[in-house]
């Protein structure tokens, strides 16, 4: 037998403990007092992680053996259970024993007192807490001060000032008096958290009035932010774009619960931030400013080929030039206060054309002999890859077993899939991407074949890791 644990009808398990443990009562008694007395008791929901169902029990009669080793409440329902001095509690929502406290389920238990027991889907009845409730009525007003203590957290549950005292620790007894308290200081913390609130409210408001101007007219936007990393950033986009100021918030403003991070955002930058969401305005002209150096010129210019294959070329003072080289020139620029350095792509450095031609050749032999080599990264996991190609007079195909896909746009093509299996791709979720190798696959040859390939590639890819691992 277990203590702690609700035994739901008077039977020979009670029969037996009252005779191990010598108790004084009889069975019999306690039999004919249950038959008598006989009441169903009041059970509620509790919430929380694990939703529980717990109920009030009152105490009908409480059995203590002759060595005052062991009490055995019996309930109106005919329940029962065992308690002994290393009796413990089990918690509820909101409700628990620190691990620092002696509890004293064992001498506080009284005859005519409801306690409370709580079941889960995982165990049976255990016991939650004695009360000081004798009449149902004061049972009910127990319970309602507990409802009204949930139900205030699980309002303010996201204010921290409610995560830190979410709890009503207790020694085993759960006094009406305990809950008036809690939910008085829960009630003072809700109209604190209710003002603190409204003062974030106009803070924010203040600072996008404050901290941020967007301009539009005709020809263009122009975008102004007094950022907390103590920077200013502007930009004059042409043709003119909607854009609103929430755009920005995280530029100008931190919550209470945020400001440990303001001394980290003034010895860093929202350059990142801030290249990300000029990437964002293609085909348009952009003069970027930031502080009080002179403005640069900046232009994504969005292609679509005959293949409808997407491609964007950067243009800074309108000069070609590598994304990821502008970015870093661009920050060195406007922080360090360094000379602007515009670097022209590498594929653009002039060669003879002899040489380019050879080149060339080489590559192709390179692609046309050893394949093309890479990785992609899904659900499933990493998975090395090789595409094997073929060439026939200027048709460029690629071979998978006995099959052959022709590429439409020839090298074009190739070097599509390149950046994604070797991680060189534009946008950061291309690389490595199993979805976008199938997307850039369907747009050349159609959504059944792309699937075909990509199975056949996840195949040898499996084959690759077992010789691999051998």
């Amino acid at each position: 037998m277990e203590r702690d644990k609700l035994y739901p009808i008077i039977d020979k398990r009670l029969k037996l403990c009252l005779k191990l443990y010598s108790f004084k009562e009889s069975f019999e008694e306690i039999e004919k007092l249950v038959r008598k007395k006989k009441t169903l008791p009041k059970t509620f929901d509790t919430k929380g992680y694990y939703n529980r169902k717990a109920t009030f029990r009152k105490i009908l009669k409480l059995l203590t053996n002759t060595r005052e080793t062991i009490k055995i409440p019996i309930f109106e329902d005919g329940s029962w259970m065992i308690l002994t001095k290393d009796s413990t509690v089990v918690d509820i929502h909101m409700l628990d024993v620190s691990y620092s406290t002696k509890q004293r389920v064992f001498q506080d238990v009284k005859e005519g007192y409801y306690l409370i027991t709580s079941k889960s889907y995982y165990s049976s009845d255990r016991l939650v807490c004695l009360t000081d409730c004798q009449k149902p009525e004061e049972t009910q007003e127990w319970l309602m001060l507990y409802e009204n203590i949930v139900a205030l957290y699980e309002k303010y549950r996201y204010a921290n000032e409610f995560q830190s005292r979410s709890i009503l620790y207790h020694d085993g007894t759960v006094t009406r008096e305990m809950l008036k308290k809690k939910l008085k200081e829960f009630q003072k913390l809700a109209k604190e958290v209710e003002e603190a609130e409204k003062e974030e409210k106009r803070k924010l408001k203040e600072a996008f009035q404050n901290k941020i101007k967007i301009t539009q007219t005709e020809k263009t936007t122009q975008v102004w932010i007094d950022a907390l990393d103590n920077h200013t950033y502007e930009v004059e986009i042409s043709p003119p774009v909607k854009l609103k100021k929430e755009r920005f918030k995280n530029y100008i403003y931190l919550h209470r619960y945020q400001q440990s991070n303001l001394k980290y955002l003034q010895k860093s930058t929202f350059w990142s931030s801030f290249w990300g969401f000029l990437s964002e305005l293609t085909n348009k002209t952009l003069k970027v400013k930031v502080d009080n150096a002179q403005p640069v010129d900046i232009l994504f210019q969005e292609q679509v080929n005959k293949l409808g294959l997407r491609s964007i070329t950067t243009y800074c003072n309108k000069k070609r030039v590598s994304r990821y080289d502008l970015n870093q020139s661009l920050f060195e620029y406007f922080y360090s206060k360094q000379p602007l350095v515009i670097k022209p792509p590498n594929f653009l450095t002039t060669v003879p054309e002899d040489h380019t031609k050879e080149l060339r050749l080489k590559k192709e032999r390179e692609l046309l002999e050893k394949g093309l080599t890479g990785r992609l990264f899904d659900l499933e996991g990493e998975i090395p890859v090789k595409l094997l190609f073929k060439k026939n007079g200027k048709k460029w195909y690629l071979t998978i077993g006995e099959y052959e896909y022709h590429l439409k746009g020839g090298k074009a093509t190739i070097k599509k899939l390149e950046s994604v299996l070797k991680g060189t791709a534009q946008t950061y979720r291309a690389r490595y991407s199993t979805e976008e190798l199938y997307t850039r696959l369907s747009e050349i040859l159609g959504e059944e074949d792309a699937l075909q390939i990509l199975e056949a590639i996840k195949e040898y890819g499996k084959l690759l890791q077992a010789l691999e691992k051998k």
